[in-house]
């Protein structure tokens, strides 16, 4: 777990949450995807660049992995939006039980959001788990020029919603939503799924201030 420096000094009144390896574990439908993908265009599977990139979403992790063969991305990118269409691979994508257990009821008094590096596929993929409704708003990487680590799509929704960074408070799982939120200036935790019981327990119980006096 980490948390970044700006710690809040209040409760949020806005929360927003990375999608992928944070609400959803989708490592292993990413693999599936990229393996695939690289197979049918008979390029290596390089388990490095998969490791090292998987935050940045499944198009650019293709889009890295064929940086030798520039020719075959937007292709790779095409099929493997195309697999995520699949029940093949829908079926890999499974959302952590105890996240969704606080979007459902945190949201109920403060307004969840979601920024995530994942494209197109986000609105379907939340639609097809019964979640997209629990969101007051949804930002994906086709809605922005650049994504995380870059703070845009951070300060799309501050932007939105009027509030001061401090009155917010972002939660992801790797190092691009680290640096997003501190370029923001939104206070930032990065937890693991074995943070996710004790993360919903206290907060949901006595406030994100709780577990950070405790994990800190």
């Amino acid at each position: 777990m980490e948390v970044s420096l700006n710690l809040p000094v209040r409760e949020p009144k806005l929360w927003i949450m990375d999608l992928d390896g944070t609400i959803l574990d989708t490592r292993q439908a990413l693999d599936k995807v990229v393996e695939a993908v690289l197979s049918h265009l008979k390029v290596p599977f390089d388990r490095t660049v998969v490791d090292r990139y998987h935050s940045l979403g499944t198009a650019n992790v293709l889009r890295l992995a064929l940086q030798e063969h520039p020719n075959l991305q937007e292709k790779a990118v095409f099929l493997g939006l195309e697999l995520y269409k699949t029940k093949e691979y829908l079926s890999l994508l499974k959302p952590f039980p105890y996240m969704v257990e606080f979007i459902k009821k945190m949201g109920k008094k403060t307004p969840i959001t979601v920024a995530t590096n994942r494209a197109e596929s986000t609105i379907p993929i939340l639609d097809l788990m019964n979640l997209k409704n629990h969101f007051s708003t949804i930002i994906h990487a086709g809605m922005c020029k650049n994504i995380k680590p870059h703070p845009e799509m951070l300060l799309k929704i501050l932007n939105q919603y009027q509030l001061n960074p401090r009155d917010c408070f972002f939660v992801g799982n790797d190092w691009p939503d680290m640096h997003a939120g501190v370029m923001a200036q939104i206070p930032t935790l990065l937890i693991q799924p074995d943070d996710h019981l004790r993360f919903v327990r206290t907060v949901l119980q006595k406030g994100i201030q709780s577990f950070i006096q405790q994990s800190v």
